[in-house]
């Protein structure tokens, strides 16, 4: 299924376009996004213009003004307005703010967009990016067949400013017949004359916005470079704001703006956090200082992006205050990639010049402590001007490659001028601290570069080359009522965090805590460090696992999954999702998390509207009115764009449930391949890393991290449910998605130091098919000790009695096997029989319950490789036709005569032994001296019982061998003869040393035999 409808419009946008015909669209823009009064005009001046000639446009005029603002979104879906955002209009474009309104009315479309026609909203890997605003038009023009005008107030710079734009917008409209408005006045661009007037139009439109630019970055650059703060005041470092004049108010210089001055009141303030971050102390108590000064009065919280945030409101929250205590000395937008060489900084520590020693990068991430050392601020300015070797005001740009059309402008600035001692007079440089001081803080920053950053959330204690292979784990959530739910009252949000013992081995903890704890102002989650105020960590570990067990059990899971999925030698035919439905499954996955998100806004908004308040009603007990009305009008907005974010949530809620048909309809069954070798390759390397604690290659951890999705985990007394989604590449592009659940130990609960109970070993063994070995591993136990402390005393509670059948069973080289038993003898369904003949899964049940089963040690107890090598022989033409004598039988395998005539008609057992099944039989009519193999009995078959298969539920039938065309034992019986084994019964397994069961498994895989070259004329 394609992303885009047939008229080329995104699939995700047009059920959003209003349905109708419309004959003509108006289009009033505001360059400025989100800019609502600016677009309410540009309406206004549209309706001016064209509403007295149309009775549609009169009505839209008569509307109120607020349904052209979001922010009251559900009285514009009362008059018929839909908002849309750019992730709606372009499978790449990404922005879920509501930027265009649309509504049709008669033949009259109304698209207001608070869009740039510059700027280039869509990135594309393939060519060059795009603008938004064109392919709005572009879709507008393919999805209404019916259009007949574009029609804009003013002139071609509302359409387009740059060539190529302009150059689209008429061609399409030529193609289609549509007639272009501007200022009132219409052009067909069949008429020639109109083509010609549209042309020169468009010249100065798209030269006006080369010199619009040039003229706007210049003045950006001037002020940076001339000590201006070219930014909001909330914004400045700390110990900065704009320079007051005698009545109190703001600055302004001409081209310079707002001019900043050091504010005096923060000096005592930066001095002593100066001061303690020169002397080492931890940025924890670093954060406790700042906490102190703000209570103080001497320095207030930068937060221009949350207002009225304050750094109390990070008290408890680790993360939370490292970063409120680092943010005064560095901005918060990242370390530079590469730090500087401990010579560099030494040298700096010393006196030498950051411009000599360091990079732009680095000189910028200490550009704030610079300023307090030099009075001088290191800035980048981001240039809009596309083209190579531009230069404003003597400034070459810089770019960051040969691709590049921007690039950027480093400015060092004209001293800020000091705060002022109001006592003497005189300027206070550096704030009272000293130059050395200022060094030792820069260079510590420095050094903090060069430490490699701790590693957390399941990295912990390894290095990078060897890795916990299951460590990206995901957040999750449970609605209240669900399983696992610890609240009532909201949603519980679910994380792991990685532990190790003292011993050294690797676990995780299940953290938990509410929701609304989880928040950060700007919309992202907290990591699970974070668990509330006061809140207690052991308070909040739901489970405990171990790393090695998940591992294994992930093993056990996605083998299952795979075998399930294809057999053995078959394709399946399964539901994978197609190519063009994974851009729709991301969607859904972008929908799920902004529904989570706008919940959390939501909360958070009312939460600073609470505060405000709050604010609101100290300002009053202190006499400032005029306070207290700022922070009431701050309260009111918050409360309107809570409102706002409940309406965007309703909304993305009504495209997410649209979105599922979508993604049904792109899901579709089909015959795929999935490439097997990548869930082979991570089965193989997962059962390695039980051995060696759960940890791996950093090669495999990636294969890991990018293949399991979608976790989550469930405590449930000592069982310790987990699930997550296995997502396989197939061959044709798409992607399988394979759900993976299982149960490991809830290690939290267990009693002592006591291994695990009999019915999780018998499950990880019997139900999950794991190797005995790597359980025994898992639970740091013997191999013995699981067999006879544990399973056998299980497997006797549980109706495998005999002897034979619990050794055979737990040897069974099919762990199919195993699971159909435990699912028969628990009343349990793994969903393993299902998938089997019913009449070999009742066959296998039976056998294996049978109190009087005659078997011995092992699933194979003999070491059949001779009477494999024979049938092999045997099945050659030569001796398929004359079979062989059994006098050159035994010298050909090294066995006495009597042997051979053993595998066609068995010993009876001697005491405590059991009878062996017949392999072959004698060639009629040659008195008993040539063997040759038994024909097949069954009707429509002809084939022969060549393969042996010396397990238990097949020499049931007195034979040890299928024949392989049909899978059936040589057995004339009805029963027999519906039996047919599935495709695993033709490996190849025998006992190949003397060794007890007790101590390493007996029945291994063999390779298949090679038969012995003889001559057809010599077999006769």
């Amino acid at each position: 299924m394609s992303m885009y409808t047939p008229q080329k419009v995104y699939r995700l946008l047009a059920p959003l376009l209003p349905p109708g015909a419309p004959t003509c669209v108006n289009l009033p823009r505001f360059s400025e996004e989100k800019h609502w009064p600016g677009l309410a005009a540009q309406i206004a001046a549209l309706f001016e213009a064209y509403a007295p000639g149309s009775p549609a446009l009169q009505t839209m005029q008569s509307w109120p003004e607020e349904v052209w603002n979001p922010e009251h979104a559900a009285l514009g879906a009362q008059y018929g307005v839909q908002w849309l955002r750019l992730a709606d209009l372009h499978h790449l474009a990404e922005g879920e703010d509501p930027l265009i309104c649309v509504v049709l009315v008669g033949d009259q479309l109304l698209v207001g967009a608070t869009l740039s026609t510059t700027k280039r909203h869509i990135a594309r890997e393939d060519g060059e990016d795009e603008n938004a605003y064109l392919v709005l038009l572009m879709a507008l023009m393919n999805h209404y067949r019916s259009l007949r005008a574009l029609r804009w107030v003013e002139d071609v710079t509302r359409a387009a400013r740059d060539d190529f734009g302009w150059s689209s917008i008429k061609r399409k409209c030529k193609d289609r017949g549509i007639r272009i408005v501007l200022a009132g006045r219409s052009y067909d661009l069949h008429d020639q004359g109109d083509e010609l007037a549209l042309k020169a139009l468009g010249i100065p439109a798209t030269q006006d916005d080369d010199k619009r630019r040039k003229a706007l970055t210049g003045k950006r650059l001037l002020k940076y470079m001339s000590g201006g703060a070219a930014i909001a005041e909330d914004q400045m470092p700390h110990g900065w704001r704009f320079a007051r004049d005698d009545h109190g108010r703001a600055r302004w210089e001409g081209m310079r703006g707002y001019i900043p001055e050091g504010e005096f009141a923060t000096a005592a303030a930066l001095q002593d956090l100066y001061r303690r971050v020169a002397a080492g102390e931890t940025w924890t108590r670093i954060a406790d200082q700042l906490i102190d000064w703000e209570a103080k009065g001497n320095i207030t919280r930068r937060a221009h992006a949350s207002i009225g945030r304050t750094y109390a409101d990070v008290d408890g929250d680790p993360q939370a205050r490292y970063g409120a205590a680092k943010g005064v000395f560095v901005r918060g937008n990242g370390r530079p990639k590469v730090a500087p060489t401990e010579a560099a900084i030494a040298d700096y520590e010393g006196g030498g010049d950051p411009a000599v020693l360091f990079s732009p990068e680095i000189r910028l991430f200490l550009g704030k402590v610079e300023l307090v050392r030099t009075g001088r601020y290191f800035r980048r300015l981001t240039n809009d001007i596309r083209g190579r070797n531009v230069v404003l005001h003597g400034l070459a740009a810089t770019y960051q490659d040969e691709d590049d059309e921007f690039g950027w402008f480093d400015v060092l600035s004209e001293p800020w001028a000091w705060p002022v001692d109001p006592v003497s007079g005189e300027p206070l440089a550096r704030f009272g601290i000293s130059d050395e001081t200022c060094r030792k803080v820069g260079a510590r920053l420095l050094r903090e570069l060069r430490q490699p950053p701790a590693e957390s959330g399941g990295r912990v204690h390894h290095s990078r080359l060897v890795r916990r292979v299951l460590q990206n784990f995901n957040l999750w959530t449970v609605k209240p009522g669900k399983p696992g739910a610890q609240y009532d009252d909201e949603p519980t949000e679910y994380g792991i965090e990685a532990r190790q013992n003292n011993s050294g081995k690797d676990n995780f903890v299940v953290l938990f805590r509410r929701y609304s704890v989880g928040g950060k102002p700007n919309g992202d989650r907290r990591g699970l460090s974070w668990l509330g105020p006061k809140e207690r960590k052991p308070e909040h570990i739901a489970a405990t696992g171990s790393l090695d067990d998940l591992t294994g059990s992930v093993a056990a899971a996605l083998d299952d999954a795979l075998t399930a999925l294809a057999g053995s030698t078959e394709l399946a035919t399964f539901d994978g999702t197609a190519p063009a439905g994974e851009d729709l499954h991301r969607r859904r996955v972008s929908l799920e998390s902004q529904l989570g998100r706008l919940t959390e806004e939501a909360a958070a908004l009312r939460r600073d509207a609470d505060n405000q308040r709050l604010m609101a009603g100290r300002k009053v007990d202190a006499g400032d009115l005029e306070g207290a009305d700022r922070y009431d009008q701050l309260a009111t907005r918050k409360t309107a764009e809570a409102v706002a974010k409940d309406q965007d949530h309703e909304r993305v809620r009504q495209e997410l449930a649209a979105l599922e048909d979508a993604l049904r309809a792109a899901t579709r069954s089909r015959e795929a391949e999935v490439d097997v070798s990548v869930g082979a390759w991570l089965v193989a390397g997962l059962r390695r890393a039980v051995y060696t604690g759960g940890r791996g290659s950093a090669v495999l951890g990636k294969l890991a991290d990018k293949t399991f999705t979608h976790w989550t985990f469930r405590a449930d007394d000592e069982d310790l449910h987990w699930g997550c989604v296995a997502e396989l590449p197939l061959r044709d592009g798409g992607k399988l998605r394979l759900p993976l659940a299982s149960c490991i130990r809830n290690v939290r609960t267990r009693p002592g130091k006591g291994l695990a109970s009999a019915d999780v070993v018998a499950r990880y063994v019997l139900d999950e098919g794991r190797d005995i070995k790597e359980v025994a591993t898992i639970l740091a136990a013997t191999r013995r000790t699981l067999i006879v402390k544990i399973l056998m005393p299980w497997l006797v509670a549980n109706r495998v009695k005999a002897r034979g059948a619990k050794s055979s069973l737990l040897d069974h080289p099919l762990p199919a096997v195993r699971r159909i038993v435990y699912a028969a003898v628990t009343g349990t369904d793994n969903g393993v029989a299902a998938r089997w003949p019913e009449a070999v899964s009742n066959l296998v049940v039976s056998t294996y319950t049978d109190p009087d089963l005659p078997w011995g040690d092992a699933a194979v107890p003999d070491d059949v490789r001779p009477v494999m090598r024979l049938a092999a022989t045997l099945d050659q033409p030569g001796p398929r036709e004359h079979g062989l004598l059994v006098s050159e039988v035994s010298l050909l395998l090294g066995v006495s005569e009597d042997e051979v005539r053993s595998w066609v008609v068995p010993v009876p057992p001697s005491s405590g032994g059991f009878k062996r099944p017949q392999y072959l039989q004698y060639v009629p009519g040659s008195n008993k001296q040539r063997v040759e193999l038994i024909p097949c009995p069954h009707r429509r078959c002809g084939g022969r019982a060549s393969h042996v298969v010396m397990l238990a539920e097949v020499a049931r039938s007195g034979f040890g061998v299928l024949c392989p065309a049909c899978r059936r034992a040589p057995r004339k019986d009805d029963t027999w003869a519906w039996i047919a084994f599935p495709p695993v019964y033709l490996g190849t397994w025998s006992r190949t040393e003397k060794v007890a069961f007790r101590q390493a498994p007996v029945t291994v895989a063999v390779p298949a035999p090679v038969p012995y070259a003889i001559d057809p004329a010599d077999a006769a």
